[in-house]
């Protein structure tokens, strides 16, 4: 409920044209004075208007200012065109809308990333109606607001005589998750180029002898004979070369016996 009261006048004024005009609401009349009474509003600009006629016909008038408010039904928070992780160094744009709140014109929002304030935004809506509104406001991330909270809060400043607590609307937090590459400078180990040590065995000398002899047939034998003899040694150290002198001893006694049996 409300009420008002306006004194028309004092002295000088015709007392059969003064009132007031209203719109919704009861008038009581008490000699000059009026007093404007309504249980409830059901119109946004009830303003009414008291006025009085001079003596010389003249026409005064005053409009009580009433505001008639209501507090936003709710307040949302996002990122635009964005939801996930972000990235450092990255551009991105807060967005706070208030649904149906009246009146808008006297609807301040502000910012918040944890407890601190961000920026202060109003509304350059004039209707008295509720209205829904959108705010936005662009920052810059960077790593320490990785973990950090932003949200917004609608509040409907009415001045001094207005409610003693200003309606206060907040949003739902949204914890920011930041993304960063870290650039460091990493120091290689000099690069020493292993020292290969072959180590060579004692000389080894592999030696292959093959000997073939052919003999020419002869009619008194019935098979063609061929010997061939093949010897592989391998001998190491410095007793190699008496080895192969055996060899060719050996060799030259299979020759001979040979040509013995021939």
């Amino acid at each position: 409920s409300a009420s008002a009261e306006c004194v028309a006048c004092k002295s000088a004024c015709q007392n059969t044209l003064f009132d007031l005009e209203k719109s919704v609401g009861d008038v009581t009349r008490n000699g000059t004075t009026l007093l404007w009474t309504v249980g409830s509003l059901t119109e946004w600009d009830p303003s009414p208007d008291c006025y009085y006629n001079t003596n010389t016909n003249k026409q005064c008038c005053s409009t009580l200012p009433v505001i008639v408010y209501q507090p936003p039904e709710s307040v949302s928070f996002s990122f635009i065109n964005h939801t996930g992780p972000m990235f450092e160094h990255d551009q991105y744009t807060l967005q706070c809308t208030v649904e149906n709140v009246a009146p808008v014109g006297n609807l301040v929002v502000t910012f918040y990333r944890g407890q601190t304030a961000l920026d202060q935004q109003k509304s350059s809506i004039t209707q008295q109606k509720p209205v829904s509104d959108t705010f936005t406001l662009n920052i810059n991330i960077s790593r320490e607001d990785n973990g950090a909270q932003y949200w917004c809060e609608a509040k409907l400043e009415l001045g001094p005589e207005g409610p003693q607590r200003p309606p206060v609307v907040a949003s739902e937090n949204i914890t920011a998750t930041v993304y960063w590459s870290e650039l460091t400078s990493t120091t290689m180990p000099p690069t020493t180029t292993p020292t290969k040590t072959t180590t060579s065995p004692a000389a080894i000398t592999t030696m292959r002898t093959t000997t073939t002899v052919t003999t020419t047939t002869r009619q008194k034998l019935n098979t063609t004979t061929t010997a061939s003899a093949t010897t592989t040694k391998t001998s190491s150290g410095p007793n190699s070369s008496a080895t192969i002198i055996l060899i060719h001893r050996f060799i030259m006694c299979l020759l001979l016996l040979f040509l013995a049996l021939v």
